[in-house]
């Protein structure tokens, strides 16, 4: 089988600046035949998104986002890493946990956000934990698929060559395991991103949700847009800047046709 082509962020960047491009075109010809209160034109947005990010206090609910969501990103993908390595490693587990996986998975993130204020009040936590149990069920399952189908001969010989269980697990199992994690943890940072923009909007002071909560109590369309704009924005950087990096390093072993990351040169 031929090996994946190395992942080029300019590459990745050009490529995908070209469907940004149409999107806008249409999104200015919708414009045109739309009230501004209903859809602003981008140049709108563009001057308003402008004059958000030229004021320094704006940089404050951009950051209180980003530290939620990565927070409860970074726990949710711990413990759903955890849980699908042991839930794939153990039969009479895997039984046991996988109708509360479905579960975890069906309910919505908006009764997370009502438990959580419940629970945890309103504040940095409820957010952190929202944004984390919505991380937790997908992470697992795709961990405990990683592990159900990796190749066990890889194993088997790492054990014949004296390998110990933890080297075996870091060495083969786990870059195996990547290729089933990180498709999903690419989707689910995004996820987290809008779990804590909703819980903001809904009960939070700060962040951009709670940005978004007073553009629209002021009925303030090019603000509201400049402020989406600037979460999908962040959400891209992430993706591009972050995770597709990390993934493309943890698979350099693939890439190099050998079993384990611990042969690459």
């Amino acid at each position: 089988m031929s090996a994946r082509p190395p992942w080029r962020p300019l590459h990745a960047l050009t490529g995908g600046s070209v469907g940004v491009l149409l999107a806008v075109a249409a999104w200015e010809m919708a414009a045109c035949a739309l009230n501004p209160l209903i859809l602003p034109p981008p140049r709108a947005v563009l001057a308003e998104l402008m004059s958000l990010l030229a004021d320094p206090a704006n940089w404050t609910s951009i950051a209180a986002t980003l530290q939620r969501t990565l927070l409860g990103f970074l726990a949710g993908a711990g413990v759903g890493l955890a849980c699908g390595l042991a839930v794939g490693a153990s039969l009479a587990l895997d039984k046991l946990i996988d109708p509360l996986t479905t579960l975890l998975m069906a309910m919505p993130p908006i009764a997370w956000v009502v438990l959580a204020l419940i629970w945890f009040g309103i504040g940095n936590s409820a957010a952190v934990f929202t944004v984390a149990v919505a991380v937790v069920p997908i992470v697992a399952v795709a961990a405990r698929a990683g592990l159900v189908a990796r190749d066990r001969a890889l194993d088997q010989m790492a054990a014949l060559f004296g390998a110990g269980p933890l080297v075996r697990l870091l060495e083969v199992r786990l870059p195996q395991i990547v290729t089933h994690v990180a498709p999903a943890a690419i989707t689910e940072l995004a996820v987290a991103m809008k779990v804590a923009v909703m819980i903001e909007l809904l009960a939070l002071a700060d962040g951009l949700g709670a940005a978004l909560a007073r553009a629209r109590v002021n009925l303030d369309s090019a603000t509201a847009f400049a402020w989406i704009a600037l979460v999908l924005a962040l959400v891209l950087g992430l993706d591009r800047g972050l995770l597709r990096p990390l993934h493309a390093r943890l698979e350099r072993w693939r890439a190099a046709g050998i079993p384990s990351p611990g042969g690459a040169a």
